[in-house]
């Protein structure tokens, strides 16, 4: 009998939609009209917008380090659970805008946060710029395995040719980091190697 891996190792629970929290964060701060208060919005709301890129980072290196551990360590194995396994994208009129929306949106959002900060805080900020290069790999990864319609064994995974830069531990490290990470439920770990 062949090995089988799970698809997700554990993260799903641990994860919140960029999209619709940075909307909400977004409608809050834009249904203030006076300036300084919107300012001050702004400010309160900054550890949560902090939060939210942080939580899809590290769910996208989580995501990384998954695929290469299972595709480098069990390349027979047959990938269960994948949601996205023979879905016909163009019979439900799926396309690859939307397939890549929330990490677009992501990236556009990290892109614009400085100028946000600069704005409404006065002062510099911007997130790490290994993060915007894991969400350019992560993106990277979606589209070479199709958004894993695909995907049925660990070989069938593509691995971006910068995932060394992004993955840099072995593998049984990283299995380590996975493992500890879903028995703490403290995504943000993945971030830490």
């Amino acid at each position: 009998m062949n090995k089988k891996v799970p698809f997700d190792p554990g993260f799903a629970p641990m994860v919140y939609s960029f999209t619709d929290n940075i909307k909400a964060v977004e409608n809050l701060l834009f249904s203030t009209k006076i300036p300084n208060q919107r300012r001050f919005n702004f400010q309160k709301l900054q550890p949560q917008i902090t939060g939210l890129v942080k939580n899809s980072i590290s769910f996208y290196k989580g995501c990384l380090m998954w695929a290469k551990y299972i595709k480098e360590t069990f390349p027979e194995a047959e990938i269960e659970n994948n949601p996205f396994f023979g879905v016909d994208l163009k019979s439900k009129n799926i396309t690859e805008d939307e397939l890549y929306s929330e990490v677009n949106l992501l990236i556009a959002y990290m892109n614009k946060y400085p100028e946000d900060c600069k704005f409404y805080l006065g002062k510099t900020l911007s997130f790490p710029s290994e993060w915007v290069d894991i969400a350019k790999t992560y993106k990277e990864f979606l589209s070479l395995n199709q958004s894993f319609i695909n995907t049925k064994f660990a070989l069938d995974i593509k691995l971006p040719q910068n995932i060394s830069e992004i993955i840099i531990n072995t593998n049984e490290k990283n299995k380590e980091t996975i493992d500890k990470v879903i028995k703490e439920r403290k995504i943000d770990i993945l971030l830490e190697n």
